[in-house]
């Protein structure tokens, strides 16, 4: 096998790893129901007026941030294993786009046992079948063989002919998308036996579950603004206008949420009009830009545990800004708020402001 090939074969793990724990949502919950409250509405007669007693109305509360949308929890679709404890951990990363699978509202589960041996599984909402065969076919899942026994789109492997540190599988089932992952925290180390065969038992029951599962939730808006946000990163910037802002004549995207450098599987950030793209060439200068609609309110906390970022207030860009530059870095970044969503932008620091207004028009801001 090529070198190439390895590491592509490293990133499945990675990936697939990074989508069941760099991300998961608080606690592994399933859905919360929204809160309701009983509050005295006075009723009135014929004439308008109050009347004597007031009529108790439960009144929903609508969530004030994104919530899980899979109808069940981690442990309704698949017990604790034996020997091995929840792993429960917050959203984290420096881009809007590493939170988009929080934002839609996907399911993420991860165990992990005292010999360093980590279970994850995921469970996505409105995954359709081009959506299905973006990830299945790709780099990451794409050298799966077929398990028809598990499901007709089902792929399982476990371990992996090329690392028997890792087991994988991903399946469509009743609309929702599946990964689980095995892999020893001590790459290079095997799988323990009983953690492959343990694997091969789940995934079956995993699929049944998720095939028996109801309708998803409804996917989370906020109550204000809502941007469109973007798909492609022609919608975040066209190279031409990049070009023009830059000074440059050959800057172009040569990263994108999408195939072999996707943050999620199943395609899941187009559900929430989020992407995050580079751009640069060999001599010119580049840019980056990140857009996550309904996204704000994970700005705080991403800021407050970004290692690579000293974030400052930046009053002079719209919404509630904060600039940062890494060290040794050519570039600034902005972290901007605005009409409820999540906009980054980093580029040359005098031309970042153009970037900026460039960006925020082409996401659906009201600027002004």
């Amino acid at each position: 096998m090529t070198t190439k090939s390895m590491r592509r074969m490293r990133g499945a793990g990675v990936a697939a790893a990074t989508a069941a724990l760099a991300l998961l949502l608080a606690g592994c919950a399933g859905t919360t129901p929204a809160a309701t409250t009983t509050t005295p509405a006075p009723g009135t007669g014929s004439t308008g007026a109050a009347s004597a007693s007031p009529t108790p109305t439960g009144t929903p509360t609508a969530a004030s941030a994104p919530t899980v949308r899979v109808p069940a929890t981690c442990d309704e679709l698949q017990p604790v294993p034996a020997g091995f404890t929840p792993v429960e951990t917050q959203p984290t990363g420096d881009s809007p786009a590493d939170y988009a699978a929080a934002r839609a509202g996907v399911l993420q589960c991860a165990y992990s046992d005292a010999a360093n041996v980590t279970l994850t599984f995921s469970v996505t909402p409105d995954v359709s079948a081009e959506d299905y065969s973006a990830t299945a076919d790709g780099v990451d899942f794409g050298p799966l063989p077929a398990a028809p026994a598990i499901g007709p789109d089902a792929r399982e492997e476990c371990p992996l002919s090329s690392r028997a540190d890792l087991c994988q599988f991903i399946d469509l089932e009743n609309g929702y998308g599946i990964t689980a992952t095995a892999y020893s925290g001590d790459q290079g180390t095997a799988l323990p036996a009983d953690v492959v065969d343990g694997f091969a038992a789940a995934v079956p029951q995993l699929a049944a579950a998720v095939t028996a599962l109801g309708a998803p939730e409804p996917l989370w808006h906020p109550s204000g603004a809502d941007l469109p946000g973007a798909v492609g990163c022609e919608n975040l910037i066209s190279d031409a206008r990049l070009n023009e802002i830059l000074g440059t004549t050959k800057a172009s995207a040569f990263k994108t949420d999408d195939g072999e450098y996707a943050r999620f599987p199943f395609r899941v950030s187009k559900q929430v009009g989020s992407e995050w793209c580079l751009w640069g060439s060999e001599t010119d200068a580049g840019a980056g830009a990140s857009v996550l609609p309904g996204g704000a309110s994970y700005l705080p906390a991403a800021m407050a545990a970004s290692e690579r970022y000293d974030w400052q207030p930046a009053p002079e860009y719209p919404g509630e800004a904060y600039i940062a530059t890494q060290e040794g870095s050519p570039q600034s970044t902005v972290d901007l708020a605005i009409d409820d969503a999540w906009v980054q932008v980093s580029g040359p620091v005098e031309v970042l402001p153009a970037l900026v207004d460039e960006v925020l028009g082409n996401v659906g801001a009201v600027v002004g």
